[in-house]
């Protein structure tokens, strides 16, 4: 057995350093996209990226969950509205913990992590996007296209799990990372059953669920309404007044909870939009800035509140 071990120590480290290790992106403020990667290794890297990034940082944080539209699906990453925020926001540590096609059960094993590893942040920001509530959980571990849903494996183990079984798919990282697309919008096809997914009755279920996750972290919690190219709901052919309804349906069910909800549903324009969903450039830096204006002023209420109390006490 130690044998075994001798041999295979040289052969992972080489594999780390030369393909896992630029993807991990441990120096960066988003996390490397997991879907690359094979499925027993995925939520272990998520983790060691907490443990190895965001739980080191001195600076109060400002955390990006969610799905494809943060992550930035097709946009450089230095220009995805949350590598944006942390130009514009210098005493603030800005990460981002989206995935690609994540759903609301994705955050909640993210909120575990950052919990396990005692993160409490300053912000954290998510978005809502309708098209992913379609159930009262939203769960669908069957996708291979998610976060695998499980315990954190050690950060030796995971890189075993990810090189053992699936050398090829490893080496082959590269190749398949997302492409980056001209900020020009285009019709792309939608799978079947996107449409009768906006068209799906509320769930707050899962909302729910997510902010008593959300609790034990502390700080502030900002929710947006995905902004969607609305424009060009006529050439899809649905209905934009259910799409109004459902917004400002989940917009109210976030405000009763007393989180601090922007409905962006219909801020953007056809300008700002690769396709239906994804935001280009343009789209990035007005949500950045949009986010900005909400952090700044939510902090200089707290810092004149502070300020009062402070004051309250001294007298």
């Amino acid at each position: 057995m130690l044998m075994v071990g001798c041999l295979l120590q040289p052969l992972l480290a080489f594999v780390y350093w030369t393909q896992l290790k630029p993807y991990l992106t441990w120096a960066h403020h988003r996390v490397v996209d997991v879907t690359l990667f094979p499925s027993p290794v995925r939520w272990s890297l998520v983790d060691a990226y907490v443990a190895h990034t965001i739980a080191r940082e001195t600076k109060p944080l400002v955390l990006v969950m969610g799905d494809s539209e943060p992550y930035g699906l097709h946009v450089e990453d230095n220009l995805t509205f949350s590598h944006l925020l942390a130009e514009r926001l210098p005493d603030y540590a800005v990460f981002n913990l989206s995935f690609i096609d994540g759903r609301f059960t994705d955050m909640e094993q993210v909120i575990d992590s950052l919990i396990r590893h005692n993160v409490h942040p300053a912000f954290v920001i998510f978005d809502i996007n309708i098209t992913h509530f379609f159930g009262p959980r939203e769960s669908h571990p069957h996708d291979p296209n998610v976060v695998l849903v499980s315990p954190p494996l050690p950060l030796w183990a995971a890189v075993a799990a990810a090189t053992l079984p699936n050398v090829q798919q490893v080496f082959r990282v590269k190749e398949n990372r997302p492409v980056i697309r001209p900020d020009t919008f285009e019709y792309v096809p939608l799978p079947k059953d996107y449409l009768p997914r906006i068209a799906s009755p509320l769930f707050d279920h899962s909302f729910s669920h997510l902010l008593d996750k959300l609790n034990p972290l502390g700080g502030k919690i900002v929710a947006y309404m995905a902004p969607y190219a609305v424009e060009s709901f006529a050439h899809y052919g649905f209905d934009e007044s259910a799409f109004r309804r459902l917004s400002a349906g989940y917009t109210g069910i976030c405000r009763k909870s007393g989180v601090r909800c922007l409905d962006l549903s219909e801020t953007l324009t056809l300008d700002d939009f690769i396709d239906i969903i994804h935001l280009n450039r343009q789209g990035h830096a007005l949500l950045a800035q949009r986010l900005q204006e909400e952090i700044v002023k939510t902090s200089s209420k707290a810092s004149r509140v502070t300020a009062t109390s402070q004051l309250q006490n001294e007298q």
